[in-house]
């Protein structure tokens, strides 16, 4: 008798472990939707219309953005490396490993004079305007940067639709191009998986977006004439990487953020007072460059929200 009631108690506890368990998931996920609901809120209240279009795409389920500082100190750390002298390749160790692995050689092989250049005349401005040397503060300086977590239920649906598209404009690229094209790579071939060699990676594998990764969303409203720009990341064993689309290769990536950069350099006039918010811009010119978003993209209403806090 005394068995069966050890047993009793067992299956007691572990139905109560369960049940904990799906409540405090079940709390994180109504924590996450209600993040999602503040930021939809956000984006309507300034009218930004593309911020409001933002979401995790399917084959991603929401979490709570409990990551959400770590998150904005890579996108800080990656904007200092970038408006550093020879900083390219920090820029590019600060992207997944298949991104870091796709254009190894081609960084190698880059000058980055022009750049340099650019960098030195943008710290020294920036110097002789704030007092300090250039450098971005995540805490102060990108709180509008609204922060969604999730983790991959479903891997073919998410490498469908995995990077996001930065922009709405390069959104209804996509759309067009899916609705001509299906989406090369994607199409199941049982067969040949088969007989692939037992230690090649699938384009899952090799994307990181494995069911259970987790990944994130970091979206810059549009501001300082810039366009709203969305930032996918997937975090990896050691630390969160920005991940951006397989077609970019390193010359194309170094021309996007000399553009970017020479941009912001020519705009000093512009420069807002306040540091931190100069901070800001910043950062949105190195996301835009990441992403290859063209020059010619410009906002559609300036400066959305600008001083508010971020939704998470």
């Amino acid at each position: 008798m005394q068995k069966h009631w050890t047993w009793i108690i067992v299956a007691s506890l572990g139905m109560t472990g369960v049940a904990l368990a799906a409540d405090k998931a079940e709390k994180a996920a109504a924590k996450a939707n209600k993040s999602a609901d503040k930021a939809a809120a956000h984006a309507a209240d300034t009218g930004d219309a593309a911020a409001m279009a933002v979401k995790l795409p399917a084959g991603i389920a929401p979490k709570e953005a409990k990551d959400a500082e770590d998150i904005r100190e890579l996108l800080a750390t990656a904007t200092d490396a970038a408006f550093t002298k020879d900083g390219f390749d920090d820029v590019v160790e600060r992207l997944t490993d298949q991104d870091r692995d796709r254009l190894s050689k081609g960084v190698k092989t880059i000058k980055q004079d022009e750049l340099n250049g650019r960098v030195a005349s943008i710290r020294d401005a920036w110097k002789a305007k704030y007092g300090h040397d250039f450098k971005v503060h995540h805490k102060e300086a990108l709180s509008l940067a609204n922060v969604m977590q999730g983790e991959v239920q479903d891997p073919k649906l998410a490498l469908a639709h995995w990077p996001v598209p930065a922009t709405p404009h390069m959104a209804m690229k996509e759309i067009r191009k899916e609705a001509a094209v299906p989406a090369a790579g994607l199409e199941t071939n049982d067969k040949a998986a088969d007989e692939a060699p037992a230690m090649a990676k699938t384009p899952v594998e090799e994307a990181k977006l494995e069911k259970g990764r987790e990944v994130a969303l970091a979206t810059f409203p549009a501001s300082h004439g810039l366009p709203a720009v969305t930032a996918s990341m997937i975090g990896e064993t050691t630390a969160w990487r920005l991940d951006i689309p397989n077609h970019i290769e390193a010359g194309p990536l170094y021309k996007n953020l000399l553009d970017r950069l020479t941009q912001f350099g020519e705009m000093q006039a512009q420069w807002p007072d306040n540091e931190n918010d100069a901070a800001a811009m910043a950062t949105h010119e190195v996301i835009l460059g990441l992403y290859g978003v063209p020059i010619s993209a410009g906002a559609d209403n300036m400066d959305h929200g600008k001083g508010a806090k971020a939704a998470d």
